[in-house]
């Protein structure tokens, strides 16, 4: 009994960050809940038989390869989302898939498979990333470490394999493959692994060209020199944020020092975040944590590499290593606990009163627009537009009051300028007060 005691434990942890990322979504607490809906909208079309199809961000294409990314990855999401057509099924699955990387971890580790999987499910990188927005980036974790596992044990399967899954998940897949080249090269991990690493490098760069005729559709900062100089100066207070988060994140887990050839690109890639990225990748504030996806795999990789380094003799500084990860990830695991006790016992508050409010909406087929908050959750309809997330412009007002049957917000969520435009086009079709929520009204046509 004592030996299922720890995997009892990894398991219990692992139930709660699925939970956790249920209950994220189900307590409105997305940190952009537009993007949710487009995935949880697109991904329904697809359910449908309607290809990737999505009304909720208007600047994009809405097709699998024509979109703002190209992540093919989510063409696994659609079978499941039939048998459990809910935005909960989404995020259970991407949890899973994240969590799923302690397995692989713990075959890296081998004699040391319990620590490696516990210090991977303790980090506070590993809890925030299961429990992000709905993101097809986030699904690279589990495939740049079966690269990594593949180049330790000289299995050229597993690097295809792992290359392929994440060149699925997201455009810089192609950047993130290339910095295992130092690892491949120092584990000696033979020809053939090297070869097929560097195969799928260039497939990863190929993809994207044949897909839109050039590698990325997202730009950077165009002045890294005038980024690092204000976060020096503290003109960036998210950007300096960063750094303590970061030394969190090592300290979670020290054994990472003792393989470079995978923490130091981990690091040169985080620094290339904080000074290039349009958007801090920071998870205390979690504006953009998905971005850390790309250091996650190769940070936690050296960690588990790292435990295999440590002399038996140091079995204390083993333990210890799970020790400092658990207080290192403890910020998240509370946060996590909250979240879960809401997908259990479901909504509180005026969030519940929300959910009851929109069930007409939700019942209904026809056209909704809505304020960002509650996009996800009215994700399930042909049409759905989300306020702020097109032009506001007169003529557009007045073509998306035409279609919409219903609307849901707060009076004062939009600007003062856009509010009087929807005010004025939603008055002059007659929509009427259909029920409300605390600071939530639902309108709906007078037809209705």
């Amino acid at each position: 009994m004592r030996d299922r005691l720890p995997i009892l434990g990894l398991a219990a942890v692992a139930a709660l960050t699925v939970l956790a990322a249920i209950g994220r979504q189900r307590g409105f607490e997305a940190l952009s809940p537009p993007d949710v809906a487009f995935f949880h909208q697109s991904t329904w079309s697809a359910a449908q038989g309607q290809g990737f199809a999505q009304t909720a961000l208007e600047f994009d294409r809405g097709a699998l390869l024509g979109s703002v990314h190209l992540s093919p990855v989510r063409l696994l999401w659609v079978p499941l989302y039939r048998l459990l057509p809910s935005l909960s099924t989404l995020v259970a699955l991407q949890a899973a898939v994240v969590l799923l990387g302690a397995v692989i971890v713990a075959r890296l580790a081998g004699a040391s498979a319990r620590i490696a999987a516990a210090v991977f499910l303790l980090h506070p990188l590993t809890i925030g990333l299961a429990c992000t927005d709905l993101r097809p980036l986030v699904f690279v974790v589990p495939g740049v470490l079966a690269v990594v596992l593949g180049l330790a044990r000289g299995r050229v399967s597993a690097v295809v394999l792992g290359g392929l899954w994440t060149i699925a998940a997201r455009e810089e897949a192609p950047f993130l493959l290339a910095a295992l080249l130092p690892w491949a090269l120092a584990q000696r991990s033979g020809l053939r692994c090297v070869l097929a690493l560097t195969g799928c490098v260039a497939a990863g760069f190929a993809a994207p060209m044949l897909a839109w005729g050039h590698l990325s559709n997202i730009s950077i900062n165009q002045d890294p020199v005038g980024a690092l100089s204000a976060i020096g100066d503290g003109g960036l207070p998210g950007r300096s944020g960063e750094l303590g988060f970061g030394l969190r994140c090592l300290l979670a887990a020290p054994a990472a020092a003792l393989a470079p050839t995978l923490l130091v690109p981990a690091a040169a890639g985080w620094a290339l975040l904080v000074v290039l990225g349009q958007m801090e990748p920071m998870a205390p504030g979690e504006g953009g944590v998905h971005y850390l996806a790309v250091v996650h795999p190769l940070l936690l990789a050296a960690a588990a590499v790292g435990v295999t380094r440590l002399p038996e003799r140091w079995g204390r500084l083993r333990s210890g290593a799970v020790a400092l990860a658990l207080l290192g990830g403890l910020p998240e695991l509370a946060q996590s606990a909250r979240w879960a006790a809401i997908a259990v016992a479901g909504p509180r508050g005026e969030v519940a009163d929300l959910e009851r409010l929109l069930e007409p909406a939700r019942a209904d087929r026809g056209a909704v627009l809505a304020d960002p908050e509650v996009a996800p959750l009215l994700a399930e309809r042909p049409i759905l537009r989300v306020r702020g997330h097109f032009a506001a412009t007169p003529e557009r007002v007045s073509a998306v009051a035409d279609e919409v049957r219903w609307m849901v917000g707060r009076p004062g969520a939009a600007r003062e300028e856009e509010r009087a435009l929807w005010d004025a086009a939603f008055a002059a079709r007659g929509f009427q007060r259909r029920g409300e929520a605390g600071e939530w009204e639902l309108w709906g046509a007078p037809d209705l």
